[in-house]
């Protein structure tokens, strides 16, 4: 069996094309580098908590056409039933699992970091397949500092653990708009 992890970052064509050959497809909440129709086996989201009073959970932020496209969505770390619900009672057909974190802050710790990022979450679920994990989309960009990530730390642990195969991306370089993006502005990207 083989499994892709898809980061945020940019992804060539001929990648696009290599993807779609894997028996599962993670991809990670934003899926910024996704099209309407490509391959995604499970979609990995974890919450953003609240913020003045304001919730902002990113398992409600992706329109449910896209959220559709994957067989599994995976909440991520803490135990967010109520999102499983409202993304039910919004219209997604999949199925929805959680996926908790253990020793949390061991793994804080050793990245010397405030906070585990997505990523890193997703490709400790990834790693529970039991079969080689096949990096795309991850660049690691220094953006990551100011939202409590190590991006250094976590590429180095990623990248030792056996059996993962990074597959570079086209560049490193990041837009304003792929960090800062509102759900109606996401869904239009992803559309073909």
């Amino acid at each position: 069996m083989k499994l892709a992890l898809i980061g945020n970052g940019p992804i060539s064509q001929e990648q696009k094309a290599e993807i779609e050959s894997y028996d599962y497809v993670v991809r990670l909440a934003r899926i910024d580098n996704f099209c309407i129709g490509e391959k995604m086996t499970h979609l990995c989201l974890d919450g953003l908590g609240q913020k003045s009073g304001n919730p902002r959970y990113k398992g409600l932020l992706l329109d449910i056409s896209l959220k559709n496209e994957a067989d599994v969505m995976v909440f991520i770390d803490k135990n967010w039933e109520f999102l499983i619900d409202k993304n039910k009672e919004m219209g997604y057909v999949g199925q929805s699992v959680h996926f908790p974190i253990e020793n949390k802050q061991k793994h804080i710790k050793m990245l010397q970091c405030h906070n585990l990022s997505l990523g890193y979450k997703s490709f400790l679920y990834a790693k529970t397949f039991d079969c080689p994990v096949h990096l795309y989309g991850f660049n690691w960009h220094p953006i990551m500092k100011e939202y409590g990530h190590n991006h250094v730390n976590e590429r180095n642990t990623i990248e030792s653990s056996p059996d993962v195969f990074l597959h570079e991306t086209p560049t490193s370089n990041l837009r304003d708009n792929d960090i800062k993006y509102t759900n109606r502005r996401s869904f239009e990207r992803h559309k073909p």
